[in-house]
């Protein structure tokens, strides 16, 4: 018999997601882009939201989801919420993103101390993090995940061909 409760997860993960098929998340501007897609049709730039995007082997998306909603200067997470439906999915490897609703894409020092401890997290159960992305309507942050290479862009000085659709 079917994991009824996994396929109804998967399925919503799916079904909400952006339109992200033969998408490879393989550099920071195209998971700020995928996050950036996501506040856009289901979110609000009003308040920090926490994403988890699953990605397959490929670093393909295969689920989505909304950890946390937050005020308009924090969002309350914990590994467990964010690891839960990547374990759920079949996830081989995450990337983590939230906003920042004050337009500065910054990260904080707890957001640094967070994606420090996700990232471990991930090492230990054995699904990685590839990145935690900061986003604003109009720039991006990327911490680095696992790496720690930082990188930070403005969203709307790249040309269209260049991003998702």
């Amino acid at each position: 018999m079917p994991n009824t409760q996994n396929y109804r997860l998967r399925r919503y993960m799916f079904n909400a997601a952006p339109k992200v098929q033969d998408v490879t998340v393989d550099t920071p501007l195209v998971a700020a882009e995928i996050t950036r897609q996501w506040i856009d049709r289901h979110g609000s730039w009003s308040k920090e939201t926490f994403l988890m995007i699953g990605l397959n082997a490929r670093h393909e998306p295969i689920v989505f989801d909304e950890v946390a909603v937050g005020t308009l200067n924090s969002c309350l997470v914990h590994p467990r919420e964010i690891f839960r439906p990547a374990i759920a999915g079949g996830c081989y490897a995450i990337l983590i993103a939230h906003t920042h609703p004050s337009g500065d894409a910054t990260p904080s020092t707890d957001d640094r101390v967070l994606t420090r401890r996700i990232s471990e997290a991930g090492q230990l159960i054995g699904i990685p993090v590839v990145d935690h992305v900061v986003v604003t309507p109009s720039t991006f942050h990327s911490c680095g995940g696992a790496t720690g290479d930082a990188t930070e862009q403005d969203l709307d000085s790249i040309p269209a061909a260049e991003t998702p659709s």
